[in-house]
């Protein structure tokens, strides 16, 4: 079984080791560090407690194992990018559902209506991130692009 660890920095060891039941290939902490993301083969999301070192939230979508996972500067949104070919996008809520297809859809979490696409990669998406100055998200891919688009509020 692979852990996440979370080291201390007065100690110099882990001070919790968080028990996932397949590899984790991709992590991230929430806005507050409270919380941990975690991502792996088995093509989950999981949203952890740091503290009761439990998993709260699962998150399905991917086809293939989890290779990023990056939290919008505000806590809002969450990105995972897979070697599926895609990248999902989604309301970082308990039990949100992720917009996942190559084409990447921004969903209005209110209406339940797609807003608008952004397109996708030919090949595997190797890693995702949002801008901490302006409502832009970034990917990159195995098929040697580099996508840019824009949040719109």
């Amino acid at each position: 079984m692979t852990a996440p660890f979370v080291y201390g920095t007065l100690v110099k060891h882990s001070v919790h080791s968080l028990e996932a039941p397949y590899q984790v290939t991709a992590v991230t902490f929430n806005d507050t560090a409270e919380q941990v993301i975690s991502g792996g083969i088995d093509n989950e999301l999981k949203v952890w407690d740091i503290r009761k070192q439990q998993v709260l939230h699962c998150l399905k979508g991917h086809a293939d194992t989890i290779t990023g996972i990056s939290l919008s500067p505000d806590g809002s949104y969450i990105l995972s990018n897979s070697m599926d070919n895609t990248f999902a996008f989604g309301i970082f809520v308990p039990m949100c559902r992720l917009a996942l297809l190559i084409v990447m859809f921004i969903w209005d979490t209110t209406s339940r209506k797609i807003l608008y696409k952004l397109p996708g990669h030919n090949g595997s998406v190797n890693d995702v991130d949002f801008s901490s100055k302006e409502p832009l998200i970034l990917s990159g891919s195995s098929d040697k692009t580099l996508y840019l688009g824009e949040i719109e509020d």
